[in-house]
């Protein structure tokens, strides 16, 4: 339809009809505001494999990526996942939903027409072939705030003492001799346990003494409302399926603790030639937590938000490689978060979770695994994370994370009051993973048989293989290298 315009300041259409000149009056942006900054913002965001897409949002506010920046949820902000995970999660979404923000994603989701739910689904089917994840490092101003603003514990740490295996893949189990009692905050005060006090909004990172390294990280809850009714909204998820399942033996009692756990991702080792995706008899429960908004939020945190890659970015980068590289050759998998370089999750059901004391040994030893607590607990009496071989008692409330190298590190955790409820959930990479990609998408015993001349490098590199992890560990110094003079 054309417009033309006429000497009485009417507008008339090509047909005829005439409209009064409509009356424009502008709006003005503060003096602030840069149209160029915003436009190569929104162009990252689109462009960014890893984030949703703009619609997915719908109203959502989207600012300025910070690494300790949790994106708020909205009732659409999952969308994709069932095109993401394709037929699997079809069945989950037949399912009753018990979970209000479930039945707002689904509610949304028909709203869509075909064609919008078939363009998406190629969207998120193509980016889960590429699997480009983010590189979404903080800038200057970022980690001069949130690492130069960090509250660090220095620890006399002797890190190339710890438990590696030979193979630098994995860690070392205790020793049977060492006890696994569970034993009190007041009982590990006598022993002279050190207590590492939460502090809200700033993180602490542990670093060794002697290297000035930082090898694990305490963040604190952040000062955001609508983050605290998420980690009480997830919480409320994970306690009603636990209510509504029904769990074997195996899955109540074993290695760390009398508490219902269960694991869901993908996994390597005890046998099997290639990853593979643990099989799960609670499968379409799963998938209704791994699609619960709140839940998501609190799991992207530590990823997406980049806590892991501000705080050890060449680790980070070390399972951004490779990861991508598994995705790449076996396009098959999938793991329980898109945006998520962390390949397995762990739901500890509880009701009151209380780990013994154990290392979490065939998960890759010099990288982290993310441990969020969640429930209705006092954190200054009970759910600490004990960390033995350093006499530290860590106050672990519930929202907040910690970043560990589980296989190194022997912890565990107080027992909360007897009123109290306490659950977490884990991210973590099983080393077995690593050790095959790195042997050319080959078991050992593969490799040995088919190419014995890199079979050969690969028995040559063990040697310094222990080294190269520890190197991907930084100091406070490196982190801020550049940002400060």
């Amino acid at each position: 339809m054309s417009l033309h315009q006429n000497p009485a300041g009417t507008l008339r259409t090509r047909s005829g009809r005439e409209y009064t000149r409509p009356c424009v009056q502008p709006i003005r942006c503060s003096t602030d505001f840069q149209l160029s900054a915003a436009l190569e913002e929104a162009l990252a965001v689109e462009n960014d494999s890893t984030c949703f897409d703009i619609d997915d949002f719908q109203g959502g506010p989207f600012v300025e990526a910070s690494p300790f920046w949790a994106a708020p949820t909205s009732t659409c902000a999952q969308d994709g996942i069932s095109e993401l995970e394709e037929g699997e999660v079809e069945e989950v979404e037949g399912s009753e939903s018990e979970e209000g923000e479930e039945g707002e994603i689904d509610e949304t989701e028909q709203r869509l027409t075909s064609t919008q739910k078939h363009k998406r689904a190629y969207r998120h089917r193509r980016q889960q072939a590429q699997f480009n994840l983010k590189q979404h490092l903080p800038d200057a101003n970022q980690i001069l705030k949130h690492v130069g603003g960090a509250n660090p514990i220095d620890i006399d740490v002797d890190l190339e003492n710890l438990p590696f295996a030979s193979c630098a893949f994995q860690g070392v189990d205790m020793p049977k001799s060492q006890s696994k009692a569970l034993l009190t905050f007041d009982a590990l005060l006598q022993k002279g346990y050190r207590v590492v006090k939460h502090l809200p909004g700033t993180t602490q990172p542990l670093v060794d003494s002697n290297t000035n390294k930082v090898f694990a990280v305490a963040v604190g809850l952040m000062d955001d409302p609508s983050y605290a009714e998420s980690a009480s909204k997830a919480f409320a998820a994970v306690d009603e399926t636990r209510k509504q399942l029904e769990f074997s033996s195996k899955e109540s009692v074993h290695r760390r603790g009398n508490f219902t756990a269960v694991n869901y991702g993908v996994s390597y080792g005890q046998g099997s030639k290639v990853p593979h995706w643990l099989k799960c008899p609670h499968e379409a429960a799963v998938q209704r937590l791994l699609q619960n908004q709140h839940i998501i939020r609190l799991a992207t945190f530590a990823n997406q938000s980049d806590i892991f890659a501000t705080w050890a970015p060449k680790a980070y980068q070390y399972y951004d490689t490779k990861v991508r590289e598994l995705s790449q050759a076996m396009p098959h998998l999938k793991w329980p978060f898109w945006n998520s370089v962390w390949l397995c999750v762990t739901f500890n059901f509880g009701p009151n979770v209380c780990c013994v004391p154990h290392r979490d040994f065939l998960n890759l030893p010099f990288g982290w695994c993310c441990i969020i607590a969640l429930g209705v607990f006092d954190h200054t009496r009970g759910g600490h994370l004990v960390l033995h071989d350093l006499k530290l008692l860590i106050e672990f409330p519930p929202g907040s994370l910690i970043l560990i190298p589980s296989a190194l590190l022997t912890h565990a955790n107080t027992p909360v009051g007897p009123t109290d409820r306490r659950i977490s959930f884990t991210q973590f990479c099983s080393g077995g993973i690593f050790r095959f990609i790195e042997n050319g998408f080959k078991s050992e015993a593969d490799l040995k048989r088919t190419d014995e001349d890199r079979y050969a490098e690969m028995m040559e590199a063990k040697a310094g293989r222990k080294d190269f992890g520890l190197s991907l560990w930084s100091t406070q110094q490196e982190l801020l290298g550049g940002v400060v003079a």
